[in-house]
C-alpha cells in the first residue's frame, strides 16, 4: 500500500514525465535518505523505474508494471527455476532466477499460465540435462558425423544448450549472446568463470596439448575470446588461427544461413598462422556452434600439416536438436 509520501513522489513523476533524485527532495522537502529508501521501495514494488547509473539517475513510472501476483510454486519447481533461468527484460536488465521467470510470463502475457509454464520448463530444462555426460558435458560428435560427408573433427563437445524448445535461450545461451553483442567484460567473464572448470576437466580427460581459439568473423573492439582466454588460466601452448578475408568485406558467420555458405566461408578465410604443428591432441576453442563448419574446415587445415594430430572441439554452448542454424551469435 502506497504511503502519502510515496504517492506525492508518483504524482510528482507522473507530471513531470522524470525526476532526478536531488530534483525530488527539493521539491517535496524530503531528506536524501527517507526519499531513497521510498524510492527503492517503488521500485522493488514496481511502481516505478531507475533508468541511467550515476551521475546521471532518473525515475520514470514503470508503465507496464504487473497487474498481478504471481502464484506460488512448489519449493523444488521454484529452486529449480531459481537455479537455472535467466532473463534479459528488453530494457537490458538481466533477472536471474524466479523473479526473470515471472517477468518473461508477464511480457508474453501468459499469466494464467504460470503453473504450467513453470513445471513445463522445469520438464524441457531437465530433459536437456539428461543429455549431458556424467563429466558435466554434451558429446555432440555423433550430430557432426549426421551432417557431414566426412568429418574431420575427432569429438565436439558443447558445455550447454544455446535455447530450448519454446523457452528460448538458456541462461549460459543469454550470457554467451549478450557479452557478446554489448562487448561486457563482467560478462564475459561471468562466463569464464562458469566455464573454466569444465574446460579444465575436459582438457585433462582427453590429455589436450595444445588449443586454438576460433577467430571471430568480424572485428570488434573486445572481442569475446580474446577476453574469455585472459579470465581462464588453461597454461597450454596455443595454435594461433588468423582471420583473413578473399572478399572486398568481411563477412559474418552468423549472417549465412545455408551450411554450404558456411563452409565456403570457413574455409576461404580461417588459416593457420604458423604451418608448423608439433601437437598431437589439439582442442579448438569456441564461444557457439552454430552450424559446425568452422570445427570442420580449422579440423581439416590442421591435420593437412599433420596427419597423426588428433583435433577436438570445444564450444560454450551449441544446439543438437536437428543440428540447427544458430542465428545469432
Amino acid at each position: 500500500m502506497k504511503t502519502n509520501t510515496k504517492q506525492q513522489i508518483i504524482d510528482y513523476i507522473k507530471q513531470k514525465g522524470q525526476a532526478k533524485p536531488q530534483e525530488l527532495s527539493r521539491a517535496l522537502e524530503l531528506y536524501p535518505t527517507g526519499l531513497h529508501r521510498h524510492l527503492k521501495q517503488l521500485t522493488v514494488d514496481g511502481f516505478l523505474k531507475k533508468v541511467g547509473s550515476p551521475p546521471q539517475v532518473l525515475y520514470v513510472l514503470n508503465l507496464r508494471k504487473r497487474g498481478w501476483q504471481a502464484p506460488k510454486l512448489s519449493a523444488d519447481i521454484a529452486e529449480f527455476i531459481n537455479q537455472h533461468y535467466l532473463y534479459v527484460s528488453p530494457q537490458g536488465n538481466l533477472v536471474d532466477g524466479l523473479a526473470g521467470f515471472e517477468q518473461w510470463v508477464a511480457n508474453i502475457k501468459q499469466e494464467k499460465l504460470f503453473i504450467q509454464l513453470a513445471q513445463e520448463y522445469t520438464q524441457t530444462r531437465k530433459q536437456a540435462d539428461a543429455l549431458f555426460s556424467q563429466e558435466g558435458w554434451i558429446e555432440a560428435t555423433a550430430k557432426f558425423e549426421q551432417t557431414f560427408n566426412k568429418n574431420s573433427i575427432d569429438q565436439v563437445y558443447y558445455q550447454d544448450f544455446y535455447s530450448l524448445p519454446k523457452f528460448g535461450k538458456t541462461k549460459l545461451g543469454q550470457l554467451v549472446l549478450y557479452a557478446k553483442q554489448a562487448e561486457n567484460r563482467q560478462l564475459i567473464k561471468q562466463v569464464a568463470a562458469m566455464t573454466e572448470p569444465i574446460l579444465a576437466k575436459l582438457i585433462a580427460g582427453l590429455k589436450i596439448d595444445a588449443i586454438a581459439y576460433i577467430p571471430h568473423s568480424l572485428p570488434r573492439q573486445i572481442p569475446f575470446l580474446v577476453e574469455f582466454k585472459r579470465n581462464v588460466n588453461l597454461q597450454l601452448p596455443e595454435i594461433k588461427l588468423i582471420k583473413a578475408y578473399a572478399g572486398e568485406l568481411p563477412i559474418a558467420q552468423k549472417s549465412l544461413k545455408k551450411l554450404e555458405e558456411r563452409i565456403e566461408n570457413a574455409k576461404e578465410s580461417i588459416y593457420l598462422k604458423d604451418t608448423n604443428v608439433p601437437y598431437q591432441r589439439i582442442l579448438l576453442i569456441d564461444d557457439a556452434v552454430g552450424s559446425g563448419s568452422t570445427f570442420q574446415e580449422v579440423a581439416k587445415k590442421i591435420k593437412q600439416q599433420s596427419a597423426s594430430t588428433q583435433v577436438y572441439g570445444f564450444a560454450i554452448v551449441g544446439s543438437l536438436k536437428g543440428f540447427e542454424v544458430i542465428q545469432e551469435v
